[in-house]
């Protein structure tokens, strides 16, 4: 679809006004100071939305390397990464929540221009984050995290990495709702939420369950690559059962028949509402859906 990729373009380029380069370093970054934004987890989104398009200009594509330059450049010796925050606790969940995209950003790129560093920075995210992650469990930095341990075991058969996937995978499948109550059959494939690290058995929500079914398209990859059949087949039912959750949330014509045609086909058709109880559209749900269900399809029919 050459108009849509037309319009990606554009939103990256008018995205791209928004970073500046260091002239020392030559790394880009998003401009606005890091009170206010990520910076690590807006490179590394930015550079996967440009590794996205369909043919990547090479302008782009250095823009795409001085992001992921940045990346680099934030890494400490022990894995972490370095963020802006007022206390050591604000420091560590700042770089938790941007971990993720950076180093997916790192192995999307891998393709485009292959490099050992770029292996290497995983592993040692990987040495650092999981830990972590384990002492502070949550779906949200899941996505991202495991599609770039993914990429990493694929390329380089890190066993580390296979197992960092699977530990997550393994946790995520004993959150999901599989045999509901009776009263709440639309409840099957989501997840219950976690708070404070713990299982919450609170209603399905898009966010949590799409984010859940992106996790387990990676896991799925891993799975299949490493001989775990058994755990193929359990993460493949797992996702199979989330996508359905997923794709229920979406508005069709026939759940929107009660609207004015004009408010149904400009401002609901097509759009994932937020949960069975609550038909607000947010931008945030919307890019979980259609990462879970494009990472879907992109990886599962292999």
């Amino acid at each position: 679809d050459d108009r849509a990729a037309a319009v990606a373009k554009q939103a990256i380029l008018t995205l791209l006004l928004e970073t500046a380069v260091d002239p020392k370093t030559q790394a880009r970054t998003t401009a606005a100071p890091e009170t206010f934004v990520n910076r690590l987890a807006a490179s590394g989104l930015l550079c996967q939305a440009i590794l996205e398009l369909p043919r990547p200009a090479q302008d782009l594509l250095q823009e795409a390397e001085r992001l992921a330059h940045y990346v680099r450049l934030q890494q400490q010796a022990d894995g972490s990464f370095a963020v802006a925050g007022d206390t050591e606790q604000a420091k560590a969940e700042a770089s938790a929540a941007g971990v993720g995209p950076a180093l997916a950003a790192l192995m999307r790129g891998y393709g485009h221009q292959p490099a050992a560093w770029r292996l290497d920075a995983v592993r040692k995210a990987c040495t650092y984050y999981h830990p972590w992650w384990r002492d502070h469990k949550t779906i949200a930095l899941l996505p991202d995290l495991t599609a770039a341990f993914t990429e990493a075991y694929l390329v380089g058969k890190d066993a580390a990495l296979a197992n960092a996937v699977f530990e997550m995978a393994d946790w995520l499948c004993t959150l999901q709702y599989t045999n509901a109550d009776p009263l709440r059959p639309h409840w099957t494939g989501g997840f219950q939420s976690v708070v404070g690290g713990k299982a919450r058995p609170t209603p399905p929500e898009l966010n949590s369950t799409a984010a859940a079914a992106s996790c387990l398209v990676h896991a799925c990859r891993a799975a299949y690559a490493a001989g775990e059949v058994q755990r193929l087949a359990r993460y493949r039912a797992a996702l199979e059962s989330a996508v359905s959750f997923v794709a229920a949330l979406q508005y069709t014509e026939a759940n929107t028949e009660h609207f004015t045609d004009g408010f149904r086909q400009h401002a609901l058709l097509g759009g994932f509402f937020a949960s069975h109880h609550d038909g607000d559209l947010r931008l945030e749900g919307q890019y979980r859906a259609l990462a879970a269900l494009v990472a879907y399809l992109r990886h599962l029919p292999q």
